[in-house]
């Protein structure tokens, strides 16, 4: 799955959104009106990413727990932000038929999804004498932000993809890289640090609230800044929702062998992937500061490396350099399904590895997305690609639910090591990728001559 950040930095290798047919149509900054939406995209960022830290996997899933959370609970969190992808397709159409308004819809779009946040953070107090009712009723509200953050994504693309003048695109994603990654990084560990403080003093669960209240207030300084950078102006044909219209990117069989790999991918790893932080907690005894400490050598991973995949992709091949990044990958759930207690240590080497490797794997799948995409399906390819995983993932995170669940409890044995059910689940995930590698062979690197056109 891709997020802004993910996005961001890969904008340096991405195709303008406009054919050059259609240039024309889009309105003309001044060179002082780029500069301040270049500094106001940056300001936005950064708060985008305070709010991304605050919400990732493990405070969330410490929040969960806090508030009684089973594991059939940590399957359904894993899997909603994949079923949200479906929000792409509406935020696709929204860009093409309000072009007009663009500023405004993709600003409503993340301030209802980042606003959403105030809710899961008072619902175990909206429903309280109801205990019954809290995960449920957080559930519901995280499902909405997923869905109405997806759907803002499009029409920010887009917007970036003319607002960043192309002979600055390279420099600026750098330095807003840069900025996102420090303020990520940062915003991890303090977090990891507040928390542990709350809970020695026996407030958890206050810690946690807090937390989730300031990643709501980050929604609204993130809606004021959108309000105020500047839009160029994007041009759209009137779209007619109908079946030609979803299915055009599918008739190159590249885009579709490649959306069938994505699709199975996504079905394994999402498998384990709800289970990480809920096995180090539970499991291991892990507290937050040593769960923020893993962020950060993924994120050094990704730094280092992202500039060094990108130019060995150009030397071997996009497909060759996915192939050994997915084969990296795998190492990750093998890791927290064998490495024993005694040796968790492993979980650090495993981390900045997995850094290593996912950036090279969402440079390669990036790009090979955008060679397979014909210019006039670009912004419903870009959706469809990712809003068709949302079926597969949204089942294996709930049935690795229900195993876990069903799991609680008992403990497999293999190579003489105990195993818990949730490193049963990791090693479940790893069989189940095993596809995912048959369906690579099917996918083309090179683009054919005219496909673009």
């Amino acid at each position: 799955m891709w997020n802004r950040r993910t996005t961001v930095q890969l904008m340096s290798a991405m195709p303008a959104t406009i054919s050059p047919e259609r240039t024309s149509a889009v309105g003309k900054l001044s060179k002082s009106e780029t500069r301040r939406g270049l500094r106001i995209s940056i300001w936005e960022g950064a708060s985008a990413q305070v709010h991304a830290e605050l919400t990732s996997s493990a405070l969330l899933t410490g929040f969960a727990l806090a508030w009684g959370a089973n594991d059939f609970h940590l399957g359904l969190l894993g899997a909603i932000p994949f079923l949200g992808q479906v929000g792409q397709l509406i935020g696709a159409y929204l860009t093409d038929r309000y072009a007009s308004c663009r500023r405004e819809v993709v600003a409503l779009l993340g301030l209802l999804a980042r606003g959403s946040w105030f809710l899961i953070a008072l619902a175990p107090f909206l429903v309280s004498g109801h205990a019954g009712w809290i995960m449920p009723t957080i559930l519901v509200v995280f499902t909405f932000y997923q869905l109405a953050y997806c759907a803002s994504g499009p029409g920010w693309v887009a917007w970036m993809a003319v607002l960043v003048p192309p002979r600055l695109r390279g420099r600026y994603v750098g330095r807003r890289g840069r900025v996102l990654e420090a303020v990520g990084v940062s915003t991890t560990l303090l977090a990891g640090w507040a928390i542990d403080v709350f809970r020695a003093g026996g407030h958890e669960r206050l810690g946690f609230g807090t937390l989730q209240i300031l990643a709501g207030a980050t929604g609204i300084a993130c809606f004021l800044l959108l309000r105020r950078q500047p839009d160029p102006g994007h041009y759209a044909e009137p779209v007619q929702i109908n079946l030609g219209y979803l299915c055009r990117p599918f008739v190159d069989a590249r885009f579709a062998w490649l959306t069938a790999f994505n699709v199975c991918w996504c079905f394994g790893l999402n498998a384990g992937l709800p289970f990480l932080s809920a096995h180090l907690l539970k499991d291991l005894d892990w507290n937050f500061k040593r769960l923020a400490v893993l962020g950060v050598l993924s994120a050094v991973a990704a730094i280092i490396m992202n500039p060094l995949w990108g130019r060995w992709a150009d030397a071997h091949g996009l497909k060759r350099v996915l192939r050994w990044c997915a084969v990296g990958m795998l190492q990750l759930p093998l890791c927290y399904g064998l490495c024993p207690r005694q040796a968790d240590w492993l979980i650090y080497v495993s981390n900045f590895l997995q850094g290593v490797f996912s950036s090279g794997f969402t440079l390669a799948l990036f790009s090979l997305v955008l060679s397979t995409l014909p210019a006039k399906a670009q912004a419903m390819g870009a959706a469809l690609f990712r809003a068709t995983t949302a079926p597969a993932t949204f089942l294996s995170g709930s049935l690795s639910g229900l195993l876990a669940q069903r799991l609680a409890g008992t403990h497999g044995t293999l190579l003489g090591l105990a195993l818990s059910n949730y490193q049963l689940v990791f090693l479940l995930s790893v069989v189940l990728l095993v596809p995912a590698f048959v369906l690579l062979h099917r996918v083309e690197d090179k683009p054919r001559q005219g496909l673009n056109a």
